[in-house]
């Protein structure tokens, strides 16, 4: 922050209080003239305006300012779902948001919030990939985060990958290799422009079935 010179200071000083009072009292002008002064109240700092920090350290190092059911308009149980409120979000420099997928009736997965209990509406995630595509980057060039709160059979989250990967391009974060439990994460500056993709994915049957029959042959043997 920049130190203020005594000169300053006591420039400030002086229009502060009326120098018909003897520089003791604030006269009813002087007093409006200072509430009304955004030298004098301005909540924000000037030097805050652009990024000044250090980038180069791991993500989880930063707060991030993040958007939680980022697709709804309204409450929670009767919102709308829309495309539109992600641009909305991201136009005021918001870095992370949310998606929550569900199956949708054709086929094709849609985003609303739990369909089960609610009565919000849906919207087609390949509406939402193309306006968060449109927008990422618009306010700042900080690496997006998109958390997925995955609902989906595995058909259809194969539908959402290739939609992510349609939309985003170039800018989908994709690691070469899967790094090591404990690695840090990359940092701000090295992901400049890029989005991730954050959530749990369901492995397809025939994944998960050899473990499971391993699992069962070990207690049938009474090893383990």
């Amino acid at each position: 922050n920049r130190t203020l010179s005594s000169g300053e200071l006591t420039r400030r000083a002086a229009r502060l209080f009326d120098e018909r009072a003897g520089g003791l009292l604030l006269s009813a002008a002087t007093l409006c003239d200072l509430l009304l002064d955004p030298a004098e109240n301005e909540v924000f700092a000037p030097e805050e305006a652009s990024v000044w920090h250090d980038l180069t350290r791991p993500l989880s190092h930063y707060y991030i300012s993040a958007s939680h059911n980022s697709y709804l308009e309204g409450d929670q149980l009767t919102g709308v779902s829309s495309g539109d409120m992600y641009r909305r979000i991201l136009r005021t420099g918001c870095r992370c948001v949310e998606i929550d997928l569900w199956d949708g009736p054709d086929g094709m997965p849609d985003v609303t919030h739990e369909p089960r209990y609610t009565r919000c509406t849906r919207v087609s995630l390949a509406i939402v990939a193309i306006a968060i595509a449109e927008e990422a980057f618009v306010a700042s060039d900080l690496p997006l985060i998109i958390s997925l709160e995955n609902h989906l059979s595995v058909p259809q989250q194969n539908e959402a990958a290739r939609i992510f990967a349609s939309a985003f391009g170039d800018k989908l974060a994709r690691p070469a290799t899967r790094p090591p439990d404990g690695m840090p994460l990359d940092s701000p500056a090295s992901l400049r422009g890029k989005i991730l993709l954050k959530g749990k994915m369901k492995l397809a049957a025939s994944a998960v079935a050899a473990p499971v029959a391993s699992t069962t042959e070990q207690a049938s043997s009474g090893r383990g």
